[in-house]
């Protein structure tokens, strides 16, 4: 397993997995996803597991631009969009404008060692 230097691009807390990152107390991109998650869910519930695609938040744009091209932007897409999908019960897998964190590419930031 691979590991990337990825990281929220306000409060530099860590990537955790899929578009989920540990922020900082006060992060304004923390709160932003922490909404737009529970209406995700709240869709998705509604839909009975049913994935679907919406509209880009800023923060989603912000947070994803790690993994974009080089020399990509958003704002070259006619729209940006995020297919949302059930991937278990708590957990939505975002991915935005096509763009998802490389699952092999997870950092923990407390693994767990064996001696």
């Amino acid at each position: 397993m691979s590991t990337t230097a990825a990281a929220c691009p306000e409060c530099s807390g860590p990537w955790l997995h899929t578009l989920t990152f540990l922020h900082g107390i006060g992060c304004s991109l923390k709160v932003a996803q922490d909404a737009t998650r529970a209406a995700d869910a709240e869709r998705i519930r509604r839909r009975g597991g049913e994935a679907f695609t919406r509209p880009a938040t800023a923060a989603e744009v912000a947070l994803v631009a790690q993994w974009r091209p080089e020399g990509s932007t958003a704002s070259e897409a006619p729209q940006t969009s995020v297919a949302v999908v059930a991937d278990t019960v708590a957990v939505l897998a975002l991915t935005v404008d096509g763009i998802a964190p490389p699952a092999d590419d997870v950092v923990n930031p407390n693994p767990v060692t064996k001696e």
